[in-house]
């Protein structure tokens, strides 16, 4: 009987990566390893499935898939996701901390009551906090990489697999500038000469902005994108323009910029969502901490 070998993780990923570039030289780049490292997988595959996977046009340099090479890529591409999954889930599952994920905006507001109830709970040393913009944390919540987080955005996330989502509080997108003698209401049809500093395409501020820009037939100049909103709030105070942001990033330190209303009806709140990875069987102390933060407001 045929000994056949058995399949490894690397072989699948490298196969893939191949199906994709046609390039064994970009696979090889890719991953880091010699381009004959790429062939012996791909001649492991091929013994293992005892099939030929690919076709090799030696004359051109090129490659394609087989019909057994195209049903294996499609397999594949779930078979190496699964594994990532189950890797992130064993991982936290054997960590002694549970991992929350807070955006800057998020956490300067939250943050400290967050903080006093994970004391008063004796959760405090059992929980990481990790920084990030909410549509990153968003994406690593339903990858498994991290057990829940809080999150602003316009609408539920919607589309995301192992997730559930409840509205915490919601609080309105503004306009803030250094220049006292702005209007206090304006309409984003009114913006058009404005220049403006914003956070970057990892806050939902971003995308909100855009989307407001394009309904009303607006393009604002946009000078600097960034991730602190504490420059951001600088760059403003230095006469650099407008910003669109929530009220929530407000704080009674800023209160030599000015907050512009926006009059637009189709405008939306930010809100604030507890997103959580859905466990089947769900320790206790992840029970705990889900229920703090549904809890907060």
């Amino acid at each position: 009987m045929k000994q056949v070998q058995s399949m490894n993780m690397n072989d699948l990923s490298y196969f893939i990566d191949l199906a994709e570039t046609h390039s064994f030289t970009a696979v090889a780049k890719h991953f880091d390893i010699s381009q004959p490292s790429v062939t012996y997988a791909i001649k492991r595959l091929e013994e293992h499935f005892e099939a030929q996977l690919i076709n090799r046009d030696q004359s051109h340099k090129t490659i394609s898939l087989t019909p057994a090479g195209s049903t294996l890529y499609l397999a594949a591409q779930k078979i190496v996701a699964e594994y990532h999954f189950a890797q992130s889930e064993i991982k936290l599952q054997t960590q002694q901390k549970l991992t929350l994920g807070l955006p800057p905006i998020i956490a300067t507001y939250y943050a400290p009551k967050l903080s006093h109830l994970l004391l008063e709970h004796n959760l405090l040393e059992h929980v990481q906090t990790i920084e990030n913009g909410s549509i990153d944390l968003i994406n690593k919540v339903s990858l498994g990489q991290l057990d829940m987080a809080l999150i602003g955005a316009p609408t539920p996330p919607t589309g995301l697999q192992n997730v559930q989502c409840k509205q915490i509080s919601a609080y309105p997108f503004v306009l803030i500038t250094a220049d006292q003698t702005t209007p206090d209401q304006l309409s984003f049809k009114e913006l058009d000469q404005q220049k403006f500093i914003l956070l970057n395409e990892s806050f939902v501020h971003n995308s909100v902005f855009t989307q407001l820009s394009e309904n009303s037939g607006v393009h604002p100049s946009i000078s600097y994108q960034t991730s602190n909103l504490t420059l951001l709030k600088d760059l403003v105070r230095q006469h650099g323009g407008m910003s669109f942001i929530t009220t929530l990033a407000l704080t009674d330190a800023d209160q030599d910029l000015k907050q512009i209303k926006l009059t637009d009806v189709d405008l939306p709140t930010f809100n604030i969502y507890a997103v959580s990875r859905i466990q089947e069987h769900a320790d206790a102390m992840t029970r705990e901490l889900e229920g703090l933060i549904n809890h907060l407001d």
